[in-house]
């Protein structure tokens, strides 16, 4: 995938991934992941991130009013 056409949230994201998260990426993934480059592995990690979080947010947008969680329990006293 063409990198221009990530959101700009994952693009940094993939530029901050570190050696860690890819060795725990790694161990994770097994086979899958020995197949693929570093680059690679940043990248899908940022893209897996910003999906669950995306698809967090809208479920919780639906379940609490339009607003996230963050956002009700910021209203709170």
């Amino acid at each position: 995938m063409n990198p221009k056409l990530l959101p700009e949230e994952v693009q940094q994201r993939i530029q901050t991934i570190s050696e860690t998260e890819l060795v725990e990426a790694r161990e994770i993934l097994g086979e899958t992941a020995k197949k693929m480059t570093d680059d690679e592995l940043r990248h899908q990690i940022a893209c897996m991130e910003y999906l669950s979080e995306s698809w967090l947010d809208e479920f919780e947008r639906k379940t609490f009013d339009g607003k996230t969680l963050n956002e009700k329990l910021a209203e709170m006293p």
